[in-house]
């Protein structure tokens, strides 16, 4: 089943009582996973986060959910991908903290993948406008990552771009497909 490592209730930074205390630190992100088990009997977490908009605090918070992360591969030690809204690319920000700190860009890693932005702006969803999915590739625009702490065998990246899907969320779902071993560095 779903767990999650919440600390407390979701609230952004300037609403946070850390930030109302005089502190430029916020904990206000979540982690959310589920340890699977496959049909060979392997089992792995995934878990999921979504970062600020407000890419002054992602140092604190990718701090805060590599704590997490930390204490979850304690309790589960198998692969773990992390999923999540990043709000930010690979390039900058939060996304590419989580790669300084070791953990790899299941993207990078895959065999075909769709080098397309993840999300678009989005025009006012159920209004009648058309969303349009923006140009560029996924290390310039895509905010939206699968990323894993070890070197998996990815088949493919895929991300949805399909209109029905654009009218419901400013961001597109991604599928990998990927096998438990490891790759030969």
């Amino acid at each position: 089943p779903p767990r999650s490592t919440n600390c407390g209730k979701y609230t952004y930074p300037e609403d946070s009582e850390e930030w109302k205390a005089g502190y430029d630190k916020s904990r206000f992100r979540t982690l959310s996973y589920a340890v699977f088990e496959d049909v060979n009997g392997d089992r792995f977490t995934v878990a999921n986060t979504h970062y600020s908009m407000r890419s002054w605090c992602h140092g604190d918070e990718v701090a805060f959910v590599l704590e997490r992360l930390n204490a979850l591969k304690q309790k589960h030690p198998y692969p773990m991908l992390l999923c999540g809204d990043f709000n930010s690319t690979t390039q900058w920000g939060a996304a590419k903290r989580m790669l300084e700190q070791g953990l790899l860009d299941t993207f990078e890693l895959a065999a075909e993948k769709d080098d397309c932005p993840s999300c678009h702006p989005s025009s006012g969803k159920g209004t009648g406008e058309s969303d349009v999915m923006s140009k560029g590739t996924y290390g310039q625009n895509a905010i939206d990552h699968v990323f894993t702490d070890r070197s998996l065998r990815v088949n493919s990246y895929r991300i949805l771009v399909e209109d029905e899907l654009l009218s419901v969320s400013d961001h597109c779902p991604t599928i990998i497909d990927f096998k438990m071993e490891e790759t030969q560095s």
